[in-house]
């Protein structure tokens, strides 16, 4: 209910201004990049400069779903429907080269158990933590 308090204010705003102004305002739709769902709308106040929209002044941006949990979700269902298993392995492995935490590596076993869980299991017990 916020959102559409805050949305129809600044449609208010966007109206009174519009009318020969040298400001503009732009709605913009976020979504993730394979899957196209909606993470969030971005509006944006541009000011006009000699013949074009160049200056942004300010802008608010509207979270509708986490990023995080959005992109994690569907690179974990990329992973299951088209990798192969050595594809799987490399990923995996991979992503798990950066982890330095007992914590971090707790997180990566729940995130990507679903994906395949021997090789989870394999490389979070040959995990040594590092101390950079």
């Amino acid at each position: 209910m916020v959102y559409l308090t805050i949305l129809n204010s600044l449609i208010l705003v966007y109206l009174i201004i519009s009318y020969k102004s040298k400001y503009h305002l732009s709605f913009d739709k976020e979504s993730t990049f394979t899957n196209n769902n909606l993470l969030g709308y971005r509006i944006s106040v541009w000011e006009k400069t000699e013949n074009c929209w160049s200056s942004r002044k300010f802008s608010v941006y509207i979270p509708i779903r986490n990023r995080k949990k959005t992109e994690l979700h569907e690179e974990v269902s990329r992973m299951i429907a088209k990798y192969s298993k050595q594809q799987k392995l490399q990923s995996l492995s991979s992503k798990f080269s950066f982890l330095k935490t007992l914590d971090e590596v707790k997180q990566f076993e729940t995130d990507y158990s679903v994906v395949d869980k021997k090789i989870v299991e394999k490389l979070v017990s040959n995990f040594i933590p590092k101390n950079n």
